[in-house]
């Protein structure tokens, strides 16, 4: 008739047949009831959702040890330019070290994908279009970075137009930095012509092709801290702003402290903790003017 367990700690041995107990207990106490944990019917699990450790341990306690899962999406990076050579190299005037496929593919395999490395391809379109027709063989998603422009050796949009149905779905975006971008399908693998300069690469990769990494959909939206900016900013009504940023707290109060700099200049990422997002309904903000920030590093104690 017991309902009730008392851990060892508060009890002590008063005889050979009686245990005293040294502090009180509730009904149920130390008890988990039957089908308190996961009742019979009960979902475990949702589809669709990448599994963490106590998603494991949530399996193994109805004692499913093995699941059904979704293999690691292959993704293509291809990186086009004839500026670019491989970051071993020393660049001669007018090159530039590829780095692109560096930050795609690290963030790509953060993501939980594989990223597939394609090398760096000239400009010229029969080349592209061989790296792309290669790709979309290969893997499940393309990622190319460069020439998405409208310059006359800017190949992207026609590479990507020539190779299927429907092809090219938008040619450039109301975003900073990121407004060249180009989306398509083609034979229902997504592609994506992100711009050259790196910033601008990594926010629309961060915007429109990790929810695809991560999930094959955008079926959930990564949810912001609230902020306030350090300074006022510019921007243009009908666009939307991603401002690089420092966080620190005063009080009660997260401050968001702009990091400027160009597009092309990756070292303003490095001491940026997150984005601050300037509402295509905004014409700028002022300082004080509280933002929404999507976070870029984990562990900040926010």
């Amino acid at each position: 008739g017991a309902d009730a367990v008392v851990m060892v700690e508060y009890s002590e041995e008063v005889d050979g047949r009686l245990v005293g107990i040294t502090r009180p207990v509730a009904p149920l106490e130390n008890v988990v009831r039957y089908n308190e944990d996961a009742a019979r019917g009960d979902r475990v699990l949702a589809a669709g959702r990448r599994l963490n450790p106590w998603d494991l341990g949530a399996c193994a306690a109805v004692g499913c040890i093995r699941v059904k899962v979704l293999g690691r999406p292959r993704v293509a990076v291809i990186s086009t330019g004839d500026e670019l050579v491989s970051a071993d190299r020393t660049p001669e005037p007018g090159q530039v070290r590829n780095i692109n496929s560096v930050i795609l593919s690290a963030l790509v395999e953060e993501d939980g994908g594989l990223p597939v490395f394609y090398g760096i391809v000239p400009d010229r379109l029969e080349a592209i279009q061989a790296a792309l027709s290669q790709g979309l063989a290969e893997c499940d998603l393309v990622l190319l970075s460069g020439g998405s422009s409208v310059g006359t050796r800017d190949w992207t949009a026609q590479a990507v137009g020539s190779l299927g149905r429907p092809g090219v779905l938008f040619h450039g975006l109301a975003l900073r930095p990121g407004k060249p971008t180009i989306g398509a399908v083609v034979a229902g693998k997504p592609v994506f012509g992100l711009p050259g300069h790196p910033v601008s690469a990594m926010v629309v990769y961060l915007l429109l092709v990790r929810p695809l990494v991560q999930r094959g959909d955008y079926s959930v939206v990564p949810v912001p801290y609230p902020a306030r900016i350090t300074r006022s900013l510019p921007s243009a009504a009908g666009r939307e702003d991603y401002v690089r940023v420092r966080l620190k707290e005063q009080g009660e109060t997260l401050w968001a402290d702009p990091v400027l700099g160009k597009s092309g200049l990756i070292n303003t990422m490095v001491p940026s903790h997150g984005l601050a997002r300037i509402a295509p309904a905004r014409e700028g903000v002022e300082a004080g003017d509280a933002v929404e920030v999507f976070i870029l590093r984990e562990g900040l104690g926010i």
